[in-house]
């Protein structure tokens, strides 16, 4: 399964399991726009979706193939990105399927 089918699905089962998780999904990069231009979106680094907990804090969900590869460059952009939100009082997790996401995001829920 590719990592865009494994994104719509955790998307998917966290907004239906768990609608007081508010989030979005966030593109990065540079995208083809209008009339041939470049549109510059999101810089490189932030995770796939961010949002809110229902405590109000941040949350930031980076999804991964857990087949698949990372470029070490964008790799370590992630990883600088996660450890700031976290160091801002955030929730960064690194999720790989619906099961991952039904325990990481429960327990941030429940614990509340």
């Amino acid at each position: 399964m590719s990592e865009t089918q494994i994104s719509k699905e955790i998307a998917d089962f966290v907004r239906k399991n768990f609608p007081q998780v508010r989030f979005t999904r966030l593109h990065c990069g540079l995208a083809k726009g209008w009339r041939g231009g470049i549109i510059k979106l999101s810089e490189e680094g932030w995770p796939d979706y961010i949002g809110y907990l229902p405590d109000g804090r941040f949350i930031g969900i980076e999804i991964k193939d857990p087949s698949g590869k990372t470029d070490k460059a964008r790799k370590a952009k992630q990883t600088a990105r996660g450890s700031d939100i976290i160091a801002t009082g955030g929730v960064y997790i690194i999720l790989t399927s619906v099961e991952d996401a039904n325990k990481k995001i429960g327990e941030l829920v429940n614990g509340l």
